[in-house]
């Protein structure tokens, strides 16, 4: 089974970065991050691994909380997930502040 999760974060890339590494801990599992422009400080320190793909400055937004652009950059993280050419079984959403309470793989 593979998984496509999708990540909107804008703070405490420690977080994050754990929340990567549980991720990662399943093999068939990408991650694709999108980071508020609001808050792009925190871009350079989310770890870098073949299974990371950050969405770029170029097509990323400025989030305000409520607001459409939140939205915006979900269908964004699907546009990168579909434009990745990888077929997914799933695509599930998650912020920057979830953390999963059982292990993915198990049954």
């Amino acid at each position: 089974m593979r998984i496509g999760f999708i990540m909107l974060c804008h703070k405490n890339p420690e977080q994050i970065n754990r929340l990567i590494a549980k991720l990662s801990e399943f093999s068939e599992a990408d991650v694709y991050i999108h980071v508020d422009l609001n808050h792009l400080e925190i871009k350079n320190q989310i770890i870098k691994q073949k299974n990371v793909y950050l969405v770029s400055e170029e097509c990323s937004y400025h989030i305000q909380w409520g607001s459409v652009d939140i939205v915006k950059a979900t269908l964004q993280l699907i546009r990168e997930v579909r434009d990745s050419g990888v077929k997914y079984d799933y695509v599930w959403l998650l912020s920057g502040q979830d953390y999963p309470i059982c292990s993915i793989t198990r049954n």
